[in-house]
């Protein structure tokens, strides 16, 4: 649970950062260009938001609860 929330919550502030900076914060110039490309590769070699949630409800609810086996 805490991969999923530090992820989404890592890509949501990084979003905002790149967005208060318009253009200039996807420029190579700015640094903080460099920090977004490293969180969203995280948050996609950590497994998507969809799976780390069917992830999550197969440890909590089990794995005769969920849709998949």
């Amino acid at each position: 649970m805490s991969k999923m929330f530090a992820s989404d919550w890592a890509c949501d502030a990084i979003n905002d950062v790149i967005q208060w900076q318009g253009a200039f914060g996807y420029s190579r110039e700015c640094p903080d260009q460099a920090a977004w490309r490293a969180v969203r590769s995280f948050s996609l070699a950590e497994g998507t938001r969809e799976v780390m949630k069917m992830i999550v409800a197969r440890e909590l609810l089990g794995k005769e609860l969920t849709s998949y086996k």
